[in-house]
């Protein structure tokens, strides 16, 4: 079973810039993926998507150059993410610390 960074979500909000260690990328579980509709046709795809560390879950914004891994279906509910950057802040809620974690690394 792969090993979520418990608690590193917390950490992160805690400082204005969050540095990922290069190879050490943050491990994830996506909980949730949600395309976000625009009224205008010709703006870029959003994808609002929910992760958690095992202790704390959050939400973010996919970056636009990566809304294709959900149309291709590589990004989905369940799979456990490396995370090399982080930008912007959070808001978290602290997950129950018995939570399943999903195997199916993507």
């Amino acid at each position: 079973m792969d090993q979520l960074s418990r608690g590193v979500l917390l950490a992160a909000t805690m400082e204005d810039s969050f540095a990922v260690a290069p190879g050490q990328p943050i491990r994830l579980q996506v909980l949730g993926v949600q395309p976000i509709v625009s009224k205008d046709p010709s703006a870029s795809r959003r994808v609002k998507i929910t992760v958690s560390d095992g202790v704390y879950k959050g939400t973010a914004l996919l970056a636009t150059q990566l809304a294709r891994l959900v149309d291709d279906n590589q990004l989905t509910d369940g799979a456990i993410v490396d995370v090399s950057e982080l930008v912007g802040n959070c808001k978290l809620q602290q997950t129950s610390t018995g939570a399943a974690v999903a195997s199916n690394k993507r």
